[in-house]
Parts: C-alpha cells; sequence; structure tokens
C-alpha cells in the first residue's frame, strides 16, 4: 500500500495507524496520541461554537443593545462562522482516526466485535443507517472499560444525547442555512449550536472514558 496513493487527510491517518507495529502496546500508545488530538480538535471546536452562538443571540430580540459587556465583535463573529465548516471536518477527521485505533486495540486484544474497525468508521457514512454509530460507539466505549458486550439495541444515555444532539445540531443549521426569514433562520442557527456543544461536551466525556478504560489494561507496557 503506497503512502503516496493516500490523498486526503483522512485516508492518510487510517493508513498511518494501518502501518503501525501490531504490537498492543503500540496501538494504546497511538490511541492516547489520538484521544490528546481529538480532544485538543474538540476544544478549539467548542470556542469556536461558542463564539458563533455569542454572536447569533446578540441578533434575537431580546439582545440590549446598551450593554455592551456581553458584545462580541462582528469580526472575530465573522471569523469563527468562516472557521467553522473547516474546524467541524478537521474534528470530524480527528474522531474517525480515534475510533480506528480505538477499535483496533480491541480487535488486537482478542474481543469479540460486532464491528471491524473498518466498519466503524464505515458506520458514519450509511445514508440509511443512522442508527449505527450509536452502537459502534457504545461497542467501543463498554469493552474499551472491560464490561460486557451491549444488549443489541442498548445505548447509554451519554451516547444517545452526543449522536442526537450532533444530528440534530446539523439538521437545525441546515434549516437556518435554507431560511429567508431572519428570525427563524437566526433561533435555528441558535438551536443548531446549542445541540453541536451539547454533543461536543457528550463525546468530550465518552472519550475520556474510554481512553481511561483503554489505559488500564494490563498490557499497557
Amino acid at each position: 500500500m503506497d503512502r503516496q496513493s493516500h490523498r486526503g487527510p483522512l485516508g492518510y491517518i487510517l493508513f498511518e495507524v494501518s502501518m503501525l507495529d501490531l504490537s498492543l502496546a503500540k496501538g494504546l500508545r497511538t490511541f492516547s496520541r489520538c484521544t490528546l488530538a481529538l480532544r485538543l480538535c474538540l476544544g478549539v471546536f467548542l470556542a469556536d461554537i461558542f463564539i458563533v452562538a455569542a454572536g447569533i443571540a446578540s441578533l434575537t430580540a431580546f439582545h440590549d443593545d446598551n450593554y455592551e459587556v456581553g458584545n462580541v465583535p462582528d469580526y472575530i463573529v465573522a471569523v469563527a462562522a468562516a472557521l467553522f465548516p473547516l474546524l467541524l471536518i478537521i474534528t470530524t477527521i480527528a474522531l474517525l482516526g480515534w475510533v480506528y485505533a480505538g477499535m483496533s486495540n480491541l480487535a488486537h486484544a482478542g474481543v469479540t466485535l460486532r464491528f471491524t474497525p473498518t466498519k466503524a468508521v464505515g458506520s458514519f457514512f450509511l445514508p440509511f443507517g443512522f442508527y449505527r454509530p450509536l452502537h459502534m460507539m457504545q461497542e467501543l466505549a463498554s469493552r474499551s472499560c472491560g464490561r460486557a458486550p451491549p444488549a443489541h439495541g442498548d445505548v447509554s444515555w451519554l451516547i444517545t444525547a452526543w449522536w442526537g444532539c450532533c444530528l440534530s445540531g446539523i439538521f437545525l443549521l441546515s434549516i437556518a442555512a435554507a431560511t429567508d426569514q431572519d428570525d427563524p433562520a437566526t433561533a435555528a442557527a441558535l438551536g443548531g449550536c446549542l445541540g453541536l456543544i451539547i454533543s461536543a461536551l457528550c463525546l468530550l466525556r465518552i472519550v475520556r472514558d474510554a481512553a481511561v478504560g483503554q489505559d488500564r489494561w494490563p498490557d499497557r507496557g
């Protein structure tokens, strides 16, 4: 497999992970690095979307023009809004790399899985399988912490909140972009930002729990 054949960032990340030494200890260290990268991406993404949400909130009818303390300069909001799609893509790529690394460790440790590492990443791209990332993430989180495999359809509230708020946030932002009327568009955009903020916070907790779980594996060294 030629490194030059992977032009996209996602292809490069998956290539680098797949070409690593198959020792579990090396895989666990890789997972730690992927966790750090994902946390960094989520932190920057949250800061950006908070600024965008603050800018949107300043446009609502509840905003007092004489109250200047909470105002965000327009140019900062404009920059944050322009960076939002790029940060969303980068964070998504970091998440996919983290999922691949985590599922690879589980597979190498001999854990029986419903999702292979490749299928785990592919679950995000199934057009009519929007529920698949729920089950994949539940399996990754549970098995990383040494818990029994989840029953079919059994998903924790945290993972449900992460994926549900993510889909809802993207849906509301799509509505806001397609709506001509100012008030409905502003409300939809604010709701979309709130959904993505909650989703990112839930994902931070999921990532932490899975990382702590794999960090405690006996083959860590």
